[in-house]
């Protein structure tokens, strides 16, 4: 399977509303990491220091926009390609690759930004390939992509899944359901009571289909991208969903 291998950044570029642009150098430069927005500062999770040598990372950055200062803040599990969310109760890390013993883990964490607390773990060991976790309501939603038979990276490792994996943090507990059909790079967004998960690619190629979860429902509905692609990004505003861009096969851009 080929793969897509995000770019290492040294540093963090900010757009202000009057179109101009500044940088800052970031001291802890690193790739795949997601970065969550939590109490007004900025959090970047583990990652590579380099792909080639694959040299980890092993604690999650901070930026305050105020001081315009970068820290780092230790961790209970130090995990590459996990799902993260935001809430009001503080960062979700879910699951992905554990870096000390180099295997999927289930085990999930909450930040309440000062302390690390651990939670119910996953269902299944899952890594996340491209999506954070969407809120809605009192439940998270993540969308799995992929199962890995090993972390050897080949074609014959990965087998996309259709599952997704709802948590409610009401009362920590985990619920599994499943899209159409399986897939990974699949794009989500919300409108606050439906989750969109869009395109995708799996063992047969590319796909136009569009799942669409009703969570206060527990309901399916399906319909289709103008065209297949994965690694769509989706977007809800004003009552409307917007698809843009993604990849065709051989991974060549589109604009729509």
């Amino acid at each position: 399977m080929k793969r897509i291998l995000p770019l290492l950044l040294s540093l963090f570029i900010v757009g202000n509303i009057f179109g101009q642009w500044s940088s800052l150098t970031n001291p802890y430069p690193r790739c795949y990491a997601k970065p969550v927005v939590f109490n007004g500062k900025i959090y970047f999770n583990d990652g590579y220091k380099t792909l080639a040598t694959k040299i980890r990372h092993v604690e999650m950055v901070v930026f305050d926009p105020e001081s315009e200062s970068f820290d780092t803040i230790s961790k209970p599990l130090h995990a590459n390609h996990p799902a993260m969310a935001v809430t009001a109760k503080g960062i979700y890390q879910f699951g992905g690759f554990d870096l000390k013993g180099d295997e999927l883990t289930d085990r999930s964490f909450l930040f309440d930004g000062e302390n690390w607390t651990e939670i119910a773990p996953m269902p299944e060991k899952a890594p996340f390939f491209a999506n954070n976790g969407i809120q809605v309501g009192s439940k998270i939603i993540i969308q799995a992509g992929a199962i890995l038979r090993d972390t050897a990276f080949t074609e014959q490792s990965v087998v996309t899944t259709n599952h997704i994996y709802i948590y409610d943090e009401t009362t920590n507990e985990w619920s599994i359901d499943s899209l159409s059909m399986p897939r990974i790079l699949v794009g989500m967004a919300t409108d606050g009571e439906n989750v969109v998960f869009a395109g995708g690619k799996n063992e047969d190629g590319i796909t136009d289909v569009v799942d669409i979860y009703n969570v206060n429902e527990k309901t399916w509905t399906t319909t289709h991208l103008s065209s297949a692609r994965a690694s769509v990004e989706v977007a809800y505003l004003n009552g409307k969903f917007y698809f843009c861009g993604g990849d065709f096969t051989g991974y060549a851009k589109s604009s729509d």
